[in-house]
């Protein structure tokens, strides 16, 4: 019976979050037993998904390859602007795919073993056992319904069809999308949170939000 508020857990889908070290200490602050399931999607692909969302929105309004290059400058003096408005939550298309620097100031704030990672591709071929998966590491008694899970694959234009703009993205994201390939592999792999945590820790991090 899960009538009871008791008896309820409550979540919040928000990938800034992670982005801004900032936001990661609070959370801390506020709650230290906080859990983390982080879906990990390929840098490339999210980047465009992420200007494709912010242009039906009417957020952005320039094109695709002239966004990706003017991102840095886009986001200077923005570093720790986190309005509705600021391009830090609208135009952080590629600084959003450093999963790895991500991850190094997620671990420096929690135990690795109260993070989940989860692979995006598993979640969307095989949901029932991507849920079971969560289910499991938040310790519900029941099993999350997979047959409501909002899929939201498919929405946005396939960044396939525009083999151009896709090498272009994916010479900018070089390290970005080396980063997820190990990073992928290791999570396939069913590697321990506490090893990913090594490796991110090990491999230190290229830049920070302040400097895009």
């Amino acid at each position: 019976d899960w009538s009871d508020p008791g008896d309820l857990m409550y979540g919040d889908a928000t990938p800034i979050y992670i982005l801004h070290p900032l936001l990661v200490k609070r959370i801390q602050r506020y709650n230290p037993e906080m859990k983390w399931v982080l879906l990990l999607r390929n840098p490339v692909e999210r980047a465009y998904s992420h200007y494709a969302m912010e242009r039906s929105r009417a957020n952005e309004t320039l094109p695709p390859s002239l966004a990706f290059v003017l991102e840095s400058w886009r986001l200077r003096g923005h570093h720790s602007d986190f309005s509705a408005a600021s391009p830090l939550r609208t135009h952080s298309y590629r600084l959003r795919g450093d999963y790895r620097r991500q991850l190094r100031e997620l671990f420096s704030s929690f135990d690795p073993q109260q993070v989940l990672l989860l692979d995006s591709h598993e979640l969307s071929v095989d949901p029932v056992r991507a849920l079971a998966r969560v289910s499991g590491f938040l310790q519900l008694r029941e099993p999350m319904d997979a047959t409501a899970l909002r899929r939201m694959e498919g929405r946005q234009a396939a960044l396939s069809t525009r083999p151009a703009l896709q090498g272009l993205l994916s010479m900018m994201m070089r390290s970005e999308v080396a980063d997820y390939n190990q990073l992928i592999r290791m999570v396939r792999a069913s590697a321990n949170t506490r090893a990913v945590c090594d490796w991110a820790i090990a491999t230190g991090a290229r830049g920070s939000v302040a400097n895009g």
